[in-house]
């Protein structure tokens, strides 16, 4: 995958721009939670406050970083052998040969569909490219793509 005609493509930038509103959020909410502390009406049932700033930091924490690994880790790299994806830190590859053989179909919302693969990788679309980079590389997949015979083609990008 060190070709230098390879073509890599990172996650588009409003979801990474997105991410960070994320995490602002996430901090606005903590400290809004510390400020607004001490007009609320004292209660023996109520949590204390270090324990309701630690348990709200944690979930936090866990999913904006699951979600911060899974937007920085997506990569996707066009070569001459195919498409290879890497997703939490895991490389699926999608050879040109099954394009061309027709074991490759396409779904109702134009993603390819490989069903010969296991479960987790056996959908290839494009949504975490920003739109022109998804469709370019859609039109190279079609150029390869030769459909299973019987098989009704949808989802051509224009």
């Amino acid at each position: 995958m060190g070709h230098p005609t390879n073509i890599t493509l990172r996650t588009a930038p409003e979801y990474r721009r997105i991410l960070c509103y994320e995490w602002a959020g996430a901090v606005a909410l903590i400290a809004l939670m510390i400020l607004i502390d001490p007009w609320l009406p004292p209660s023996a049932d109520r949590p204390t406050l270090s324990e309701r700033v630690t348990v709200t930091t944690t979930l936090l924490s866990v999913l904006l970083i699951a979600q911060t690994f899974a937007t920085y880790n997506y990569r996707l790299v066009l070569d001459e052998t195919g498409l290879h994806r890497r997703r939490f830190g895991v490389w699926d590859h999608w050879p040109w040969s099954d394009f061309e053989s027709g074991l490759v179909e396409q779904d109702a919302l134009g993603q390819f569909v490989n069903h010969a693969r296991r479960w987790g990788t056996r959908t290839l679309g494009f949504p975490h490219a920003a739109e022109p980079v998804a469709l370019a590389i859609k039109r190279q997949c079609l150029v390869k793509w030769n459909p299973p015979p019987g098989r009704m083609t949808t989802g051509a990008p224009a």
